[in-house]
């Protein structure tokens, strides 16, 4: 009971900053882009995001930010899977807002997570998640109907049918932006630690 649980904190004015350099070229808008930004580990299971693209229609095409120790693999398995180009492997990008601000669905498949930060980033940018609920903060971040949508950890399957879903559904993208800057900007976050440590301020 004597536990008190603060959230990370993310720069929102930062993030907008990043997220509106030049996005040109970015995305093939012909295409339904979705977005994976993670380290390429083994946790992060992106062979399950590659078996679960499979069972997406060809307009849908997945975006992986990032770098590790997988990446040779996750391309080779793309290959075996004959969707190889309907992945584009970006590597390490300094700058991920400008995906996030132009990608029509993030999506996660980790294995376990702790509270990813870059779920609060995407939402602040009001782009819509759609992840496995393994263990970890996901179900806390995601709100299912309002800012994203979730399934079991390893339903491949049923994680596809919820990408469509979020595909059709019509997501309040100025409330999933609110909703993020209310309960995870540096300015709420700082509130708090002042209210613990301080007392009401």
């Amino acid at each position: 009971e004597k536990i008190v649980v603060i959230n990370n904190p993310i720069d929102v004015k930062k993030v907008a900053l990043l997220a509106n350099k030049d996005r040109r070229g970015i995305f093939d808008k012909t295409k339904i882009n979705l977005l994976s930004v993670s380290g390429l580990r083994r946790q992060k299971r992106h062979d399950l995001m590659l078996k679960m693209l499979v069972l997406l229609p060809k307009e849908y095409h997945l975006t992986i930010v990032g770098r590790g120790e997988m990446e040779e693999g996750l391309k080779a398995l793309s290959k075996s899977l004959n969707i190889e180009e309907r992945v584009t492997f970006k590597g390490q990008q300094s700058n991920p807002y400008v995906y996030m601000k132009e990608a029509d669905l993030f999506v996660h498949t980790s294995q376990r997570e702790g509270f990813p930060n870059v779920f609060l980033e995407a939402n602040v940018l009001g782009l819509p998640i759609v992840a496995f609920s393994c263990m970890g903060g996901i179900t806390e971040i995601i709100e299912e109907g309002v800012n994203g949508f979730y399934a079991p950890f390893g339903e491949c399957e049923l994680l596809a049918q919820k990408i469509e879903k979020a595909m059709s559904f019509s997501f309040d993208k100025d409330k999933i932006i609110a909703q993020s800057i209310q309960k995870y900007s540096k300015e709420t976050i700082l509130e708090k630690y002042k209210t613990l440590f301080m007392g009401t301020v």
